[in-house]
């Protein structure tokens, strides 16, 4: 059993930074499961192990931080498309965000006016409204206009 720990432990030194770590085991090609050697181990060293193999799973996916000031969480995109995300929601905090610029959410904006806007508690309002009244914005100009009847083209 300690030949095993110090073979594990020796392995681990050997490959410092990789997530997955081959059984030390003559002929066995399998990779060793942490919890499984979770009392052979010492603590700090079942964490860097884990803190690494989470670091290579969240690296396969798109991640942002929660723009909350008082959470700036990791969020990660598990959606199978890259870049379709652009609501989100923290999962610590609760609160949505956008994924593409990555600041508190703007309904009815563009990502690229955002940064105008920011801190301008009317105007997130107004896209507020622009949302809940499904109005959309003039491909030409920018503006928003609302579609009572007729043709579905809208333009100025």
């Amino acid at each position: 059993m300690h030949s095993q720990i110090q073979r594990i432990q020796g392995s681990r030194q050997q490959h410092a930074n990789t997530a997955k770590i081959e059984c030390p085991g003559l002929r066995c090609e399998q990779f060793l499961d942490p919890f499984s050697c979770k009392s052979m181990i010492p603590p700090s060293l079942f964490s860097k192990w884990c803190d690494i193999l989470c670091e290579d799973y969240v690296l396969g996916f798109e991640r942002s931080y929660c723009p909350n000031r008082n959470c700036m969480a990791l969020v990660v995109n598990e959606c199978e498309r890259k870049g379709t995300l652009k609501k989100a929601r923290c999962p610590n905090c609760m609160r949505w965000f956008c994924f593409r610029c990555k600041s508190n959410w703007h309904a009815g904006y563009r990502c690229e006016e955002i940064g105008d806007l920011l801190g301008d508690r009317n105007d997130m309002l107004f896209g507020r409204l622009v949302k809940s009244k499904n109005w959309v914005r003039c491909p030409g100009c920018g503006h928003c206009v609302e579609r009572r009847d007729g043709c579905p083209v809208m333009k100025c």
